[in-house]
């Protein structure tokens, strides 16, 4: 089908709005791309470019060394080379150079799916790839599915923790044993294995290395977590950032720590929640310093947005003290009016009295409503 100049220059600058994306962040487009165009074809947003690859590329995928019945369905699902080479037609024809590109870039993303379902000596080999027919071919080899065996934790000795940590940490890891080795389950164990860490003194720890060493005679996984403890650390000063009308000395009072003591993850993020509880932020953020200061201590950084001023409860006691203010100066203005006239003696010791009465409740409205909007109504 002839493809006009005005829907060829459209292809060509979404192709290259495309490029540019994979040029920036080239293993999210890859793996997201596919579900896009294949949601555009669907929706006959590309209506030249599904033609364009349908007779004119034809490039194929070879299942036969897909032994799972769910895996071959998810790679066919996923398999997203045609499009690309679709999309180089649409805009021009396709060298060697990138036909290479694409076919490197598909088998890329199908490793990683083999790896991510567990498939850990998974391949994708490439059977045949033609320059003038627009040809390639790509086989997967899943190879067994691993299972865990068994986890290594390195860097970290067991009379570095404390029990509570060491139990947990021995929980985690039981709970990973069976599960399918897949590159998720590595990082959730790393994940899990450096919360743990850093939550009792070692704030600052770090996972350098996670890594699944299949073995073929029993299909089993051996996984390595490595971890930089980095050194025991100790709770710093608090540094508050955001703060208008509450004071951070108040705040301080709900901190479930002091500076000096063992560095705790999870007092830091009690005093997160304290904070929240007070209702007087919308928005709070708790961090460290990324390293130790010179007293081996970690500085508490608390990011807060206050909460605007509530408007109906100063309009309370605001009328409350218009109120208040009117009584006042009717009372103290009858009074001069009474010692102007020649009042009788009675009458302006009792507006006097009244007066000693409702101006000091005067000022002690006005202060308290002072207090409430310094402290966010």
């Amino acid at each position: 089908m002839p493809m006009t100049q005005d829907r060829r220059m459209l292809m060509a600058l979404w192709y290259l709005a495309f490029v540019v994306n994979i040029s920036r962040e080239r293993t999210r487009a890859i793996y997201v791309f596919p579900m896009l165009a294949a949601a555009l074809l669907a929706s006959g947003a590309l209506p030249m470019v599904a033609t364009a690859a349908a007779e004119e590329v034809h490039s194929g995928l070879d299942l036969s060394l897909v032994q799972d019945p769910e895996t071959a369905a998810v790679i066919k699902s996923t398999y997203a080379l045609p499009v690309y080479l679709g999309l180089e037609k649409a805009v021009a024809d396709v060298t060697r150079a990138k036909l290479d590109f694409w076919v490197e870039n598909e088998r890329r993303r199908l490793r990683s799916l083999l790896l991510s379902l567990g498939y850990l000596s998974g391949q994708v080999a490439l059977n045949i790839i033609d320059q003038e027919n627009g040809t390639a071919v790509l086989k997967p080899i899943t190879g067994p599915q691993y299972h865990i065996g068994s986890i290594e934790l390195d860097g970290v000795k067991h009379a570095d923790l404390d029990d509570r940590t060491a139990s947990d940490l021995a929980t985690v890891l039981l709970a990973f044993t069976g599960q399918v080795a897949s590159s998720e389950a590595v990082q959730k164990i790393a994940d899990d294995v450096i919360y743990r860490v850093r939550a009792r003194t070692y704030g600052l720890a770090r996972v350098v290395r996670s890594q699944a060493v299949p073995d073929p005679s029993t299909r089993l996984a051996h996984i390595i977590i490595e971890v930089d403890a980095g050194p025991a650390a100790t709770f710093g000063g608090v540094v508050f950032r955001g703060l208008r009308r509450v004071s951070g000395a108040s705040l301080l009072e709900v901190a479930p720590f002091r500076v000096g003591q063992a560095f705790d993850w999870a007092k830091l993020e009690l005093f997160a929640s304290n904070l929240r509880a007070l209702g007087k932020f919308s928005q709070v953020r708790v961090a460290t310093d990324k390293a130790l200061d010179t007293d081996g201590q970690l500085t508490i950084h608390v990011n807060v947005m206050e909460n605007p001023i509530n408007s109906g409860e100063l309009t309370r006691t605001g009328m409350l003290g218009a109120i208040i203010a009117a009584v006042a100066i009717s009372v103290v203005g009858l009074r001069q009016f009474g010692v102007a006239v020649g009042a009788q003696a009675r009458f302006v010791r009792l507006m006097t009295a009244l007066a000693w009465i409702v101006v000091p409740v005067f000022f002690a409205v006005a202060v308290l409503r002072v207090f409430s909007f310094l402290a966010g109504g």
